[in-house]
């Protein structure tokens, strides 16, 4: 075990049954952007000597222009879309 290390449950923030899937988009995989500052708002008061750096401006943070990887998102929820289809 390394003291220098700590784990944070995020993935059960967003996932954990008392939240009823609330925190998930339409296709029930995205993450909303309420999702994401439940878990930062959780972690900033786990973390006490972090809350002093600046957050990002979502509209920093996501998509800054199109990427590959923009690219490959679309094409694997086009993907997914696929299967769904009777």
């Amino acid at each position: 075990m390394d003291d220098r290390i700590d784990y944070f449950p995020s993935y059960e923030l967003i996932t954990g049954t008392p939240f009823s899937g609330k925190f998930f988009g339409e296709n029930l995989r995205t993450v909303t952007q309420k999702g994401v500052q439940n878990v930062m708002a959780v972690f900033f008061g786990a973390h006490i000597g972090l809350s002093s750096i600046p957050s990002p401006e979502p509209e920093e943070t996501l998509h800054q222009g199109s990427s590959e990887l923009d690219d490959e998102l679309v094409c694997e929820e086009a993907l997914l879309e696929s299967f769904t289809k009777a």
